[in-house]
């Protein structure tokens, strides 16, 4: 292998390959490609190959062997003796060096880089060190890739699934709504922006016991002002967070008490048996209706009470759903019997009855109440005919698919369907014709005007229309479970957790350490710059010119270096959130005659500048730290002079609005401006605006902490700080704070009701 690539930081530029690959890859396999046309390119091997494994894919004895060593495999004498067929295939093809290395990452296998010379002792040393930090880097890459588009995948499904056609909201400890759907909100008439941040315990008028068991995870059902009857169910995202899904179920709760109202009946019987016609169940007017207790009935074997009883058990015996109708006579006991009208129906290994004098009445109505369960069903609901033509789709197809009754009525089934899964669809219907029923299939479907698929979970149940021969399909797909995504999703939210604290740590520590090296600095400054002085006033001996000159020198930057980092420890203070404010009454016309302040009179003069000071005149004393608020006026206006060569500076203070209880002070400089680009970054740490070539510009322009302290203050008090600015043609830095000091938690609590810009 030529190793002139591998010149230099060789580790370096190794890894720097495998970045750039990397960032051209946009999955595993796209990467494993660029890597075998790179180790091609840069290596001086005659053959680079990555041989890429699937799951599906079967490894044979080489590249298990490769794998289970998990080290490069080198033959630098190819011959037909070599130990694997793998190998003497090489050797016939002309080669006569050959190093494999697995590709891999934790226990995740990618796939093998397979390199081949035709020079004999080709691998070695340098050759293979390389080869295995690039196959490393490469695999950590392609582990990478998978895990983002998992990632992705995941959020995706979990955005599709929380805005499914399903009320859904995430709340707090609280009760209060965090995140909440569209459907959500429509049940209370607001917008989805509107139902955030309200009360879902008012919204359901809940007591405080409801909320803890719908907090624990309990079911509840609850009923909303209007009447309606709703059934919540709640899964834990977190200790903070609670996922809850709301299903009207007042059409359930209405067939219930239909149902209820039925055993009242004095003609009809309800009925249900087992798949050997043993009764499990009867309604409870069986009593009065037939002389039979209900209880005593469970277990007997209803088609030995039924004269000819072999026509019925030949009628609804067999594979498929069956249905039976006829009159019949039952045998109560004692010599007693009674003429009824039996309709009865086999589903799976269930058979379900009404014995009757007036089937029909109650049959139309039964249907009648079957179309409304199905009409309030969350899941989607398609009706076809024997040819698989659509008859009839229910609201939550509507509202998943987008699609409405007339756009689809006619329309084949399949066309809803991805190509691959109209297929197989097809054979679900044949599937279903024969047996009555299908399920727990899995298909994508055509949302309207959406390249999108929306994934379902259906099943295929073979009806009758009506009481007729003629032979229909009930299609009914239910999304995959939005709870299945949330505790998925879990994983990922505690993995962000962990990072946020790792991150907090890190720079808890920093933090930590500007402070003590700030404060270890302090002592030996102090100790020169005490010395200093003795020096220059004579004390141990007089100096000259020259030396007064130079010592002078040496106490000014000894100034300046305290005044450094006094600024680092002002910074960690105010990052770690140490700093308590010292609130006392500030008036402004005292506070800007401050010396600080005032002393940049005389600097302005000597660069022939104006300074200038206004404060109107109903600008009230306010409560604040006056010691802060002039370090953020020396901040500002030496900012100002700093960058200021002709013109001049004016600090002007004065109230936000006429109602306003906001102060705000501005300081107006005509130096050389802020591009627009930069203005965002100026508050930032560290941040100086960079040299330009047409603007005049100070050297020595500071540390970059003055305005990210400035902020930091002004944010402490409650208040918001900005700057308006052009190049050429100077800036204004402006801050406002309360005619009372806040502090950042209060003032997110009642954020100012003026809108002044700044």
């Amino acid at each position: 292998m030529d190793n002139t690539f591998m010149d230099g930081d060789r580790y370096d530029n190794l890894l720097s390959v495998v970045t750039g690959l990397y960032k051209e890859a946009g999955t595993p396999t796209e990467l494993m490609k660029r890597f075998s046309a790179k180790m091609q390119s840069v290596s001086g091997v005659d053959s680079a190959i990555v041989k890429e494994l699937s799951v599906e894919s079967k490894r044979g004895n080489f590249e298990e062997f490769i794998f289970n060593t998990r080290k490069p495999y080198v033959d630098n004498s190819l011959s037909d003796y070599s130990a694997f067929p793998e190998l003497i295939e090489y050797y016939n093809k002309g080669y006569k060096s050959c190093m494999v290395l697995p590709i891999s990452a934790y226990d995740k296998k990618f796939g093998l880089l397979i390199l081949l010379s035709k020079q004999e002792e080709a691998f070695g040393g340098n050759a293979i060190s390389d080869a295995v930090v690039m196959v490393e880097a490469v695999g950590n890459a392609a582990l990478f890739l998978s895990e983002k588009e998992k990632s992705v995948n995941l959020a995706k499904y979990f955005d599709a699934s929380f805005n499914a056609a399903v009320p859904q909201v995430l709340i707090d400890k609280n009760g209060s709504v965090i995140k909440a759907n569209k459907d959500y909100a429509n049940l209370f008439d607001y917008s989805v922006k509107e139902a955030m941040g309200r009360s879902f315990v008012n919204n359901f008028k809940l007591e405080e016991h409801d909320m803890k068991e719908l907090l624990a995870g309990v079911p509840l059902n609850t009923k909303t002002v209007d009447g309606r009857i709703f059934a919540i169910r709640g899964s834990s995202v977190n200790e903070r967070l609670t996922h809850l899904l709301i299903q009207d179920i007042t059409e359930h709760e209405n067939l219930e008490r239909r149902l209820g109202a039925a055993q009242k009946s004095r003609n009809e019987v309800f009925i249900t048996m087992d798949n050997g016609f043993k009764i499990t169940w009867m309604s409870s007017n069986a009593e009065g209706v037939l002389g039979i207790v209900p209880d005593e009935a469970i277990g007997v074997k209803f088609t030995d009470m039924v004269k000819d009883g072999s026509s019925l058990i030949a009628a609804l015996s067999g594979s498929a759903d069956r249905e039976y109708s006829a009159n019949i006579r039952l045998s109560i006991g004692n010599g007693v019997n009674a003429d009824m009208k039996a309709y009865l129906y086999r589903i799976g290994n269930s058979v379900y009855g009404i014995l009757s004098k007036e089937h029909e009445r109650y049959f139309r109505e039964l249907n009648s109440t079957f179309e409304q369960v199905i009409g309030v069903s969350n899941d989607a609901v398609i009706k076809i005919d024997e040819n698989g033509m659509i008859t009839q789709v229910n609201k939550s197809f509507e509202k998943i698919l987008k699609y409405t009754q007339e756009e689809v009525y006619g329309k084949p089934i399949t066309n809803m369907y991805d190509t691959a899964d109209g297929q197989k669809l097809s054979s679900y219907i044949s599937m279903a014709k024969k047996n009555g029923i299908v399920t727990d299939m899995f298909a994508n479907m055509h949302a309207k005007n959406n390249d999108e698929l929306v994934p379902f979970k259906f099943s295929i149940k073979r009806i009758n229309e009506g009481y007729s021969s003629n032979m229909g399909f009930l299609i009914i797909g239910a999304e995959l479970a939005t709870k299945m995504r949330v505790e998925d999703l879990e994983d990922e939210i505690e993995r962000k957790v962990r990072e946020a604290q790792k991150y907090k740590a890190e720079s808890d520590l920093k933090t930590q350490f500007i402070n003590n090296i700030s404060h270890d600095l302090k002592t030996p400054i102090t100790n020169i710059k005490g010395f200093s002085k003795l020096l220059y006033k004579g004390e141990f001996g007089e100096l000259n010119e020259d030396q007064k000159g130079y010592l002078k020198i040496i106490m000014d930057e000894l100034d300046r270096l305290m005044n450094l980092i006094g600024q680092m420890l002002d910074v960690a203070k105010l990052s770690s959130g140490k700093v308590v404010l010292d609130l006392q009454q500030v008036n402004f016309n005292e506070l800007l005659n401050n010396p600080s302040i005032k002393s940049f009179e005389e600097v302005c003069k000597a660069k022939g500048l104006y300074f200038k000071v206004h404060v109107d005149y109903d600008v009230p004393t306010i409560i604040a730290d006056p010691n802060r608020l002039i370090q953020v006026l020396v901040n500002l206006v030496g900012n100002a002079v700093k960058f200021t060569e002709k013109g001049g500076i004016e600090v002007i203070v004065k109230r936000v609005s006429k109602n306003s209880k906001y102060v705000r002070v501005i300081v107006k400089d005509t130096g050389i401006g802020i591009p627009k680009e930069e203005k965002k970054k100026v508050f930032g740490k560290f941040f100086q605006v960079p040299h330009r070539d047409n603007l005049k510009m100070q050297e020595g322009a500071g540390t970059g902490l003055g305005l990210s302290i400035t902020k930091e203050i002004v944010h402490l008090h409650g208040g918001e700080v900005g700057v308006e600015s052009e190049p050429g043609k100077g800036s204004e830095f402006w801050f406002r704070i309360p005619f009372s000091a806040k502090t950042k938690k209060e003032s997110k609590k009642q954020a100012p009701k003026d809108k002044v810009k700044g």
